[in-house]
């Protein structure tokens, strides 16, 4: 791993499912209501080839709203795989998450439940029929996660 002067991850190795290795690289914003936040993940193959990239975006008041993951293409333009969005409530706390498939249908929706404390309690995942598929708890004690979470899968 490569880290920049302000202690931010640059570049990373990475184990894939299918038994390579690739590179990650991060840039981040210099300018806006964004700046200093990740602005894009490119991924290169073991021979130093561009081959997938994520494009992150922030809302008006510098929140992560979502992602964009493009397949680089030998010519332009880039194949859109997917898009994640992101939405939060007046107290600033991330409400829903849907994700997208390329042709721009919903693949998943996440929707994200706080406790009296406003500390994140629960994360459902659906389907595009709206059908519960899996779901998390999250456990506190005075403040700090504890643990990890429970994921429960049907």
């Amino acid at each position: 791993m490569a880290y920049d002067s302000q202690n931010r991850r640059v570049e990373e190795r990475v184990l894939n499912t299918s038994g390579t290795t690739s590179t990650r690289k991060y840039t981040f914003k210099t300018s806006g209501v964004a700046t200093g936040k990740r602005d894009k993940r490119e991924e290169y193959d073991k021979d130093g080839n561009l081959i997938q990239y994520i494009v992150y975006q922030y809302d008006s008041q510098g929140r992560f709203s979502g992602i964009e993951i493009y397949l680089k293409n030998p010519t332009p333009p880039d194949t859109l795989q997917g898009r994640v969005t992101v939405e939060y409530n007046a107290e600033g706390k991330q409400t829903t998450g849907t994700r997208y498939n390329a042709d721009d249908t919903v693949a998943e929706t996440y929707t994200y439940t706080y406790n009296s404390q406003g500390l994140l309690s629960r994360k459902d995942i659906k389907n595009p029929l709206g059908v519960l598929v899996s779901y998390s708890l999250f456990s506190y004690e005075q403040g700090p996660l504890i643990g990890d979470q429970m994921e429960y899968f049907f």
